[in-house]
């Protein structure tokens, strides 16, 4: 009676090693993850609103300058007399700042966005791996461990054949159906 005792305590105890061990390994990978996959992702995910800012101000140099360049074709169809020549020179010169703001705003843009572009498959590609390398290293640990913890558990009966457990199995069941106060019909 002892002896089945100290076995069902030593399983137990297996067991609840095993079941720590598996907790511990889960935690790893759970930090491994935020670490090597969300971290990252949330980090690139925050150029993007710095993007539409840089894309909102180049419209609105845009809508800026558009009116303005309207207003120089107009002044450079005119008739050239003295006073359409000035407005022609004041309607350039309140373009020009203008014209500018935008063209350097476009050209920050036209270089950077197929950058980014480019570079964000470049960038997971380091995450995606070490994710996929602390899954595989969680799942051999896993793996690992119920081997060891069935190891322990069945104890010697591993060299036991299909018929010697099967006898044994049938036995312990016998064993269990006398102890039944249930009559059988």
């Amino acid at each position: 009676m002892w002896d089945q005792d100290k076995t069902v305590k030593m399983s137990m105890d297996n067991y609840l090693q095993a079941m720590t061990k598996l907790n511990t390994a889960s935690q790893t990978l759970t930090t491994t993850v935020q670490k090597a996959m969300i971290d990252p992702v949330r980090k690139f995910g925050t150029i993007f609103p710095a993007m539409n800012t840089a894309v909102k101000k180049r419209e609105t140099a845009l809508q800026d300058c558009l009116p303005k360049l309207a207003k120089v074709q107009r002044h450079e169809q005119k008739e050239k007399t003295g006073t359409n020549v000035v407005k022609l020179h004041q309607a350039k010169k309140a373009l020009a700042p203008v014209l500018e703001d935008f063209q350097e705003t476009n050209a920050t843009l036209m270089r950077d966005i197929p950058y980014l572009y480019e570079s964000r498959l470049t960038y997971i590609r380091h995450s995606v791996a070490a994710l996929i390398l602390a899954q595989v290293s969680h799942n051999e640990m896993e793996l690992t461990v119920y081997d060891e913890l069935e190891k322990e558990l069945r104890g010697s009966r591993i060299r036991q054949s299909n018929e010697v457990y099967e006898y044994t199995m049938s036995k312990h069941l016998q064993g269990i159906q006398a102890l039944s106060i249930i009559a059988d019909d």
